[in-house]
């Protein structure tokens, strides 16, 4: 086995120059947005899922980079992980919190899924240098954009940029009076919590009991200050476009399919080529042009891109009578849909 691949990493005579980067999978982060910066810890299935997939970046990481053990996992378990087989491949070095002080001279930079207060603590606690992480202020305004009701705003805007009236746009709720005249006049309507992951923080109204939804509603308003509410999509189609912001330039990087339940959980990305996806968008949702694309990109350029860099989604979704709604959430960091974008343009440069 690879003597990079499990702690201690590295041969005390090995040096590595200071270009590598060190990957973090942390899936908590929408959930971490929402309690802010104070101590959190995960649920069980969410510490489940980050062990299972803690070496996912391997899917992307270069030849080199450093991946980050956040738990403790046994030599035997660790080779029994998605995404082993490609670390020992392409030799990354598989480290622990107590291995980070030890590599600050020997890392560029660091990509977690997303970035909070959570994982910046965490980082900082075992001795991660403060320059290679965002600023406690940059991390502020990094959680204030990706409260929901950002793509409100963002939604209002690529109607200004398409000249169009987008239908059913979201409305923040603060009160359960409000929520009681919004669903009054919209009886099928999802209701969201500002940070929530994957649509675990999503109701739709004909799932559940009024009572249940009150109470849903005032636990929510209570723990992050309102709710977003939307007229209920019958939507058709699920899709989304993919983006790095990188020194205030935005990106385009491509497009994902995936699929998601009749709550609006995500369930899975459909894995094909760019050509193919593109195809398949084309072809479910003729109404989808590159006018939808660059109305994006000017609202990203004008609501986003000066205050957050790196990567960040846009889902969408699209109704059978080809209406699009393009923007259903607004992801600021790593999603699926970037993975095999990110490792495609690896695999050219090799």
């Amino acid at each position: 086995m690879n003597t990079n691949c499990i702690s201690p990493i590295l041969p005390k005579k090995e040096t590595i120059s200071a270009t590598k980067t060190l990957y973090v999978f942390n899936p908590e982060h929408d959930l971490a947005l929402g309690v802010g910066k104070g101590p959190y810890t995960p649920p069980a299935l969410v510490m489940k899922l980050r062990k299972e997939k803690a070496l996912l970046p391997a899917l992307y990481a270069a030849n080199g980079d450093f991946i980050l053990l956040r738990d403790e996992i046994s030599r035997k378990n660790l080779s029994n992980l998605f995404g082993h087989d490609l670390a020992v491949e392409k030799n990354l070095n598989i480290i622990t919190l107590n291995d980070l002080s030890e590599i600050n001279e020997k890392i560029s930079r660091i990509v977690p899924w997303g970035w909070d207060h959570a994982i910046v603590r965490d980082l900082m606690e075992n001795g991660v240098k403060a320059d290679l992480m965002p600023s406690l202020g940059e991390l502020d305004n990094l959680r204030n954009l990706s409260h929901r009701r950002t793509a409100i705003f963002f939604r209002e805007k690529i109607g200004e940029f398409l000249h169009t009236e987008l239908l059913n746009l979201p409305k923040e709720l603060f009160s359960l009076d409000e929520v009681k005249d919004f669903l009054h006049k919209n009886p099928l309507a999802y209701f969201k919590a500002p940070w929530s992951s994957s649509g675990r923080g999503i109701v739709v109204s004909d799932h559940i009991t009024r009572k249940g939804l009150m109470e849903w509603s005032h636990g929510v308003i209570r723990q992050q200050g309102s709710v977003i509410a939307e007229p209920k999509w019958e939507r058709t189609f699920d899709f989304a476009t993919e983006w790095e912001i990188r020194d205030a330039n935005v990106i385009f990087m491509g497009v994902s399919v995936f699929e998601t339940s009749s709550r609006g959980k995500y369930k899975g990305n459909i894995n094909k080529p760019q050509e193919e996806l593109f195809y398949l968008i084309k072809t479910s949702v003729p109404t989808f042009n590159d006018k939808i694309i660059k109305a994006q990109k000017k609202t990203i350029e004008t609501l986003i891109a000066p205050y957050y860099q790196g990567y960040l989604g846009i889902d969408l979704l699209a109704d059978a009578a080809g209406r699009i709604n393009p923007c259903v959430e607004l992801n600021l960091r790593l999603t699926m849909g970037h993975i095999p974008i990110l490792s495609n343009n690896l695999s050219r440069q090799l």
